[in-house]
């Protein structure tokens, strides 16, 4: 359906943002770990990062390919039947979204990471990221 591809791209766009965030992340921490810091909760917060924004991916990738269509057999089971495709795409769209609410959290948790090691004030958790 078309509210579907829309929604799917749409969190498309913010995985592609938040991996895009963490590999600029990576690259910072192997400068840090070059210049002998210690960089282990860096790297564990970005391996978290790493597996949400993959778990995302898949949830996402299933969704898009999902199709929401139904037969209608005559008129008095029309409300029926349209409420339950409505509620399932709902539901389905909420999972696929906390999901990439976890991812961004992740990268969020990365950044902090990240500024705690630069000496930094950490990033606060209403970052437009």
């Amino acid at each position: 359906t078309k509210a579907n591809t829309t929604i799917t791209e749409r969190m498309s766009e913010t995985l592609d943002k938040l991996t895009r965030i963490l590999n600029s992340i990576k690259a910072k921490t192997a400068a840090m770990k070059a210049a002998g810091q210690d960089t282990a909760a860096l790297e564990a917060a970005i391996a978290a990062s790493v597996t949400a924004i993959s778990e995302a991916q898949t949830a996402l990738s299933a969704q898009g390919s999902k199709e929401y269509s139904t037969n209608i057999a005559d008129e008095s089971t029309l409300r029926s039947t349209i409420g339950q495709m409505v509620s399932s795409f709902r539901l389905d769209i909420q999972s696929v979204h906390k999901k990439v609410v976890d991812a961004k959290q992740a990268v969020q948790k990365t950044i902090s990471e990240l500024a705690k090691l630069r000496g930094e004030s950490t990033a606060t958790g209403s970052a437009n990221i």
